[in-house]
């Protein structure tokens, strides 16, 4: 199983941020890792395995594969000069 993740910058007003990429990386621990990291920008060159990816109008898809055990994920997602990003997620049978 898995599970996408939508990644989007957002401002202090709550729009996407679509005029600024930056790489983002996700870091996953726990019941789950990290299966596919990318967003839609066309010849990037980077490669969607990786745990970093740059953003394309502000926005990325982390895809989380589950399934293999249960208990909780840890979900951190970063980039350059933003705050860090939380999530946990229980997978239960």
């Amino acid at each position: 199983m898995g599970r996408n993740f939508h990644i989007d910058l957002v401002g202090t007003d709550g729009v996407t941020k679509s005029t600024e990429d930056v790489p983002i990386t996700v870091t996953v621990s726990g019941a789950g890792s990290l299966l596919a990291l990318g967003s839609a920008k066309p010849n990037m060159g980077e490669c969607f395995f990786a745990d970093t990816h740059t953003t394309y109008y502000g926005k990325a898809l982390a895809v989380i594969r589950t399934g293999n055990e249960c208990g909780k994920i840890h979900i951190k997602a970063s980039a350059p000069n933003l705050e860090d990003q939380f999530i946990e997620l229980e997978v239960r049978e």
